[in-house]
């Protein structure tokens, strides 16, 4: 196998002791320099990686993220559906999950299986650093407080740190990663040849003009939050507990989201994903107490810094 280049990959040497071992960047880094070749380095630096999450799908920000793509010069030459399940989200999220609540990941899975996400594959403009990195600045940090203006986050209006609406791999290395865990070898060989083609096949074009014809919903935590509480009301004095959480979700408390769970499933009641999502997102504690999380966001200015 050809040896890791870990320089064109990554500036954060955190990462580099987290990934030299897992098996998602070994296959997907085979798979690069076997299909790319000599373009290999070109396409690290020249490439990038967007998610577009289910509740991104579901609530209509594909067509806004795209336009803002094309406002800022990437250029989509492949697309992918992604069927996230538990598994999937934790592995993706390993390093980072480790901050979660048990609350959040519960909600997460939630918010995840409300529909297929969509993986966007583009080159990026010209510049001085990864095409990744660009698009990890105009992406926007999850949380809203502090987020600096003109960002996607910011444009996509998104309700809460935890619906978060997209994704993207910040640095080469976690694009390499992420392929390795979002898709198998054939789809990620067939992902690599168009980032070195750098032509949107027509079976892509299709996929992609099918995900913006789907029908959306509304990121209306009020109205979502009503309809469990008929459901439930509907239970009658039953239903009490269940009602008694979703009251002090109302008047803006955090509440044990699993244990309303455990209610909701005594009454069974099954409310759509969708308006758990909603509701969840907005009424837990999102981390552990002294929780860390085992690799932080990237110094993307480091790849500024040839020195470093």
């Amino acid at each position: 196998m050809t040896v890791i280049d870990w320089s064109l990959l990554t500036r954060t040497a955190r990462k580099v002791e987290l990934y030299r071992d897992e098996v998602y960047l070994r296959e997907a880094w085979a798979d690069l320099c076997e299909v790319a070749g000599q373009d290999r380095n070109a396409v690290l630096s020249g490439s990038a990686l967007l998610v577009v999450r289910p509740e991104g799908v579901r609530s209509g920000r594909l067509d806004p993220t795209l336009k803002f793509l094309d406002r800022h010069g990437f250029r989509i030459v492949a697309t992918e559906p992604v069927g996230f399940d538990r598994m999937l989200a934790r592995e993706l999220w390993r390093y980072q999950h480790t901050l979660a609540s048990l609350d959040r990941l519960a909600v997460v899975d939630q918010m995840l299986s409300v529909g297929p996400a969509l993986l966007l594959l583009m080159h990026g403009p010209d510049g001085a650093v990864p095409a990744t990195t660009a698009l990890s600045r105009l992406k926007g940090a999850s949380n809203p407080a502090g987020r600096p203006p003109g960002t996607l986050r910011e444009l996509l209006d998104q309700p809460n740190r935890l619906f978060a609406l997209v994704h993207c791999a910040d640095e080469p290395a976690d694009l390499v990663r992420e392929l390795g865990i979002l898709v198998d070898s054939p789809t990620r060989r067939r992902l690599i040849r168009a980032l070195v083609d750098g032509e949107l096949a027509a079976a892509d074009a299709a996929r992609l003009a099918e995900f913006r014809a789907a029908p959306t919903a509304e990121l209306d935590v009020p109205a979502a939050l009503k309809r469990i509480c008929a459901e439930v009301a509907a239970a009658g004095t039953a239903g009490h507990e269940a009602l008694r959480l979703l009251d002090a979700s109302a008047g803006g408390s955090l509440v044990p989201w699993r244990h309303l769970m455990g209610e909701l499933t005594r009454l069974g009641i099954r409310p759509s994903a969708w308006d758990l999502a909603l509701v969840g997102s907005s009424s837990i504690e999102y981390d552990e107490p002294h929780a860390v999380k085992l690799l932080g966001s990237p110094d993307l200015d480091a790849w500024s810094r040839p020195d470093d």
